[in-house]
């Protein structure tokens, strides 16, 4: 199984079309992502699930928030006798709204994880090869970019 987040952006090959699940959002397509894929909630601190109104601008507080969806996702497809294979990431949502995940995200998910053997790969098609105007990769903007360990960039 795989692991993507909501408004995710992955490309137009029909391979990945199941993947990113903005495209089942648009142009009222009834479509349901596949049993295979499971759609985490976006870690938006302003529009998101969890907000910074809401929690007195507690960035940490938010990211454990959002870190907690991704346990409580992986333990109810482990609790069906499924496992998950892989996690989807932008290092940054692009058509999803451009967003920035707050701080502690990435590595606090990625550590959970790859603790339970599942692999972490990074799309950087949209985000990487400077676009983002100050480093090469996105996940570099980011202060925990190189503790990213055992992580594939694609």
């Amino acid at each position: 199984d795989i692991l993507v987040l909501d408004n995710a952006y992955h490309g137009h090959l029909t391979t990945l079309f199941d993947l990113s699940t903005y495209k089942f959002k648009k142009a009222n397509i009834a479509m349901e992502p596949p049993k295979h894929v499971h759609c985490l909630p976006i870690p938006d601190i302003y529009r998101g699930k969890y907000r910074d109104v809401d929690y007195n601008n507690d960035e940490e507080k938010l990211s454990q928030l959002y870190v907690d969806e991704v346990r409580q996702t992986v333990e109810e497809v482990e609790s069906r006798g499924r496992r998950i294979a892989i996690f989807l990431i932008e290092s940054l949502q692009s058509c999803g709204g451009q967003i920035i995940y707050p701080k502690g995200y990435l590595k606090n998910t990625f550590d959970y994880l790859q603790s339970k053997g599942i692999l972490c790969l990074v799309d950087e098609v949209q985000t990487g090869f400077g676009r983002t105007g100050t480093h090469f990769w996105a996940f570099q903007s980011y202060e925990e970019g190189y503790l990213l360990k055992q992580t594939i960039y694609h």
